[in-house]
């Protein structure tokens, strides 16, 4: 049923794999036999082997007894419907085949559950084929026996834990109270093994004669070459994760216990104050002696509040078997994750996630937290579950103002001593799982980059671009050879060349070539006036210069050929050309006045197509002389002329304007008739801006002015005023950023039109809020000092004496509070210096990064002092919105009532909170 390409064995001893790196699965293809549908899945697996995959047949029965399974857990994943007839049809099995796709990609997104025997055997059955039960059952009763049976098992816990090759078993224990039981943990080794069992049994024994109030004792180790066992007793209370999910260790199988239908509980910011203090003092204890852990999760501290130190950690021996830690899978993604120190940071992190909102973080990353997290425990977070940057250590966080409790001065400091050979053994264990780590990290990163270009790569754009290149190289090798072929022929030519006109004994009028420039010298009038009589035509222009690089010589042919060549040049004779008759087409064809010019009467026809080209040129003369007397733009080395047809209605006097816009290229260089510029050069969606025109070069009477827009860069215009004798024009908004030009209409004596030269106006990229600040950045006492809003359901902003920020701006968005619709909230508001300071408040509703003059919900437009307050409306409906998180922005001046948005001319202060908007429960 399937193939592995990881070995089963190696002299009988199971090769380790490691089952935390997710999976993935892609159905290839689905075919029937014996009348039942089959679909191959390949299988493959982030490990060492990064190429590594394997494929697994599997019938839609056996889909369906998976998810009957899991349902039974509380995991509800879609799931293709059932059909009893037309199950072979093949239309109905390709789109089972999809449906099945989407289950699969849904199911290995359950990281945890992913580790269960059930899903293991189901996606690699070679791998999982041994009766993991049954062998850690030979093993405990060895370990018995080793004992003289001082242990009893009482029941084996099948699905205890979240590990499939993980066992463990109820035990009694000779002399010990009846109502006393135990736990013995089997685990096999890792691949983070460091050395043999001799030295691994010895670890454990050290860890054995640890005693601290906040680790879990050990009662009892063993360790053979396939794994270790460890002995504690049993707490019938269970661990943090069950009192977060209101269960009990002995309430059935793990995807039972703390599956989707189980209940979870959030606590509050005191109980994670203390939690979170006891269970750093447990990691600096651990660390401190330089001992190794990396396992730490809520399934491994136990959890008793009866106890005045409710927290012990537990499973410290399992960083010493070699296991890969729980969250592995998130700390290969996360570069700054590097020691087992890192590594018990981060599942720290994660705790005061899973305390603050009653589960685990889903992401391996996280920077938005539900409002349920805490603001000073979001603020631990984000130093903890970042991508960028280094994790705090935990003496770090030990001295964080939020974990000083008043318990950790009960905590008394235990030290460890090791001999040199312990030390240099742990340290050992360290550096291995250190390795691997990296390693992993590293192959990661490759295959994303690998990824990330071959997606670059086969993108649309690109394949375009390539096949413009491949176009345009296609193309410059067929100019290549075409030029090279005309060199031949002209080197052909020149080597070895007869002239015809040499050969005619008839005299004709040689064609002049003509030749267009870049600059053309005009005549002046007076000079075109006096050419009464046909002038001789200019002399044709001189031949190109020769190149400064000379061609080398062809190679010297043999000696026999250079003779030939020479006797066949000497032996040349006009006589022994034949004569050929030539059918000359090429003359031109004229009819009418022009073929009368061109009459035999006439001495030549090209003296007639002089004084045409004469007379065009002239006229050409006296059109550019009076565009540029009268001030028309021609612009520099890229321009645009516009060409304006105007059309005038005498009973309105409206002009409309039809503009079409063409590039050229001109070598001169005039000013235009007058510079358009704007008040503002950046449009941020809060404020109009004023158009208006400056450097004027023309007279102001009898002239109007219509001001036209374009996308930048486009210059497709469009008229957004009436023609009108003032220059300047406002403009209330704007989409994108635009070109404004100004087209001058001038009645001197006839209607002529300039154009002004544009002005572009850049509207800023809705992504984030913008900041005010206040003249020279500097609240001057100014500031926003205490801001207090009562929300519902608990929440609140509480903030005094909070001081001038810099820049006059404080983002405090980690601060949330809840509000109702078509609610009156009081908030209370003051300032260090109580002068003429007055105070607005709006809300994003419709979270467009702009706060509009309908989004404000409370103004105070009289002095603020001390303690003031100040009524807030939550509108009964939203325009353009919908409930749910948004940005509120407090904003105190002096002197008047501030903007929202925009530099601002006053002293003051922003701060910027987030409200949740909520539909009101009356």
């Amino acid at each position: 049923m399937a193939r592995s390409i990881i070995p089963q064995t190696m002299n009988g001893v199971r090769t380790p794999i490691d089952d935390t790196l997710p999976l993935t699965c892609a159905i290839e293809s689905s075919q029937l036999i014996e009348g039942h549908g089959e679909y191959t899945i390949r299988v493959g697996r982030v490990s060492n082997d990064s190429s590594g995959s394997w494929l697994v047949t599997k019938r839609f029965r056996e889909f369906d007894d998976l998810n009957n399974m899991l349902k039974e857990y509380g995991f509800d994943i879609e799931f293709p419907k059932k059909k009893l007839l037309g199950r072979t049809d093949r239309i109905f099995m390709a789109e089972r085949q999809k449906g099945l796709q989407v289950y699969l990609d849904a199911l290995v997104q359950q990281l945890e559950l992913c580790n269960s025997l059930a899903i293991q055997r189901f996606l690699d059955p070679d791998n999982h084929m041994m009766n993991y039960s049954e062998l850690a059952l030979q093993y405990v009763s060895m370990f018995i026996r080793s004992t003289n049976n001082i242990y009893q098992i009482v029941e084996q816990l099948p699905d205890f834990g979240w590990r499939y090759n993980k066992s463990y078993f109820l035990a009694t224990k000779t002399g010990a109270p009846k109502d006393e039981r135990y736990l013995l943990s089997w685990c096999y080794y890792g691949l983070d093994k460091a050395f043999g069992e001799k030295d691994i049994a010895n670890c454990l024994k050290l860890l054995k004669s640890i005693a601290h109030p906040l680790i879990v004792p050990i009662d009892e180790i063993y360790a053979n070459e396939i794994g270790t066992l460890t002995v504690y007793r049993f707490y019938s209370k269970g661990s943090l994760k069950d009192y977060l999910h209101q269960t009990k260790p002995t309430n059935g199988a793990y995807w039972k216990r703390y599956g989707r239908k189980s209940l979870s509980r959030v606590c509050d910011l005191n109980q994670i104050k203390n939690f979170g203090r006891q269970i750093l003092e447990a990691l600096n204890f651990i660390y401190d002696n330089g001992l190794v852990y990396g396992h730490l999760h809520s399934g491994n501290i136990l959890f008793d509040l009866d106890q005045a130190l409710p927290i012990k950690l537990l499973d410290i021996t399992t960083g010493i078997a070699g296991v890969s830690s729980k969250y592995r899978c998130y700390m290969s993604n996360l570069k700054q994750i590097r020691t087992l120190e890192h590594c018990d940071i981060y599942g720290f992190g994660r705790i005061l996630y899973e305390l603050s909102t009653g589960e685990e973080c889903p992401t391996s990353a996280c920077m938005e937290f539900p409002t349920t997290v805490p603001i000073p425990v979001q603020h631990i977070l984000l130093k903890i579950l970042t991508t960028t940057g280094e994790l705090p250590t935990i003496l770090e966080l030990l001295d964080d103002p939020f974990f000083q409790t008043s318990i950790s001065s009960n905590i008394e400091r235990f030290q460890l001593k090791l001999s040199p050979k312990a030390k240099e053994a742990f340290e050992q264990i360290a550096r291995t799982v250190q390795v691997r780590l990296e390693g992993d990290q590293a192959k990661i990163k490759n295959v994303q980059r690998r990824t990330k270009l071959t997606n670059h790569l086969m993108s649309d754009e690109e394949k375009l671009k390539r096949r413009k290149e491949r176009q345009a190289k296609a193309l410059g090798q067929n100019a290549d050879s075409n030029a090279n072929s005309q060199g031949a022929s002209k080197n052909l030519q020149r080597s070895i060349s007869v002239d015809p006109l040499q050969l005619s004994t008839q005299k004709t009028t040689p064609m002049r070539l003509l030749t267009t420039y870049a600059s053309v010298d005009i005549p002046s009038i007076s000079q075109a006036s006096s050419a009464v009589a046909p002038t001789p035509p200019p002399p044709p222009p001189p031949p190109p210069p020769p190149t400064s690089s000379v061609a080398s010589p062809p190679p010297p042919a043999a000696e026999g050929d250079r003779t030939q060549l020479l006797n066949s040049i000497s032996d040349f004779s006009l006589a022994k050309l034949k004569k050929a008759k030539t059918n000359d087409r090429s003359a031109p064809k004229f009819k009418g006045c022009i073929a009368d010019l061109c009459s035999p009467s006439r001495t030549s026809c090209y003296d007639g197509l002089a004084i045409g080209c004469l007379v065009v040129g002239v006229a050409l003369a006296i059109i550019l002389t009076m565009w540029l007397y009268t001030g028309s733009n021609i612009t520099t080395t890229t321009s645009t002329t516009t060409t304006a047809t105007t059309s005038t209605t005498s009973s309105t006097s409206t002009t409309s304007t039809t503009s079409t816009t063409t590039s050229t290229t001109s070598t001169t260089t005039t000013p235009p008739p007058a510079v358009a510029v704007s008040s503002l050069a950046v449009y941020c969606g809060c404020a109009g801006f004023t158009l208006s025109l400056t450097s004027i070069a023309f007279s102001t009477v009898n002239i109007t002015y219509q001001w036209q827009s374009s996308p930048t860069g486009q210059y497709i215009w469009s008229n957004i005023n009436s023609p009108s004798s003032s220059s300047s024009f406002a403009v209330t908004s704007q989409g994108g950023s635009t070109d404004y030009q100004c087209l001058i209409f001038v009645v001197n004596p006839s209607t002529m039109t300039l154009i002004s030269s544009v002005v572009t106006v850049v509207t800023t990229t809705n992504t984030s809020h913008c900041q005010t600040k206040s003249v020279n950045c500097n609240c001057c006492g100014d500031d926003l000092n205490t801001f207090i809003l009562i929300g519902e359901s608990g929440t609140q902003i509480y903030d005094i004496n909070t001081g001038c920020a810099p820049n006059s701006y404080d983002d405090r968005t980690l601060e949330s509070v809840t509000l109702y619709l078509g609610t009156n909230y009081t908030f209370e508001a003051s300032t260090e210096y109580s002068g003429s300071e007055k105070l607005a408040v709006w809300i994003d509703f419709n979270d467009n990064f702009h706060f509009e003059s309908s989004e404000q919900v409370a103004s105070y437009p009289t002095t603020v002092i001390a303690n003031t307050t100040v009524t807030m409306t939550i509108p009964s409906s939203i325009s353009g919105g919908v409930t749910g998180n948004h940005r509120m922005r407090a904003t105190i001046a002096v002197g008047t009532l501030p903007n929202s948005c925009g530099s601002s001319s006053y002293y003051g202060e922003t701060h910027d909170y987030t409200v949740n908007i909520l539909a009101s429960v009356g």
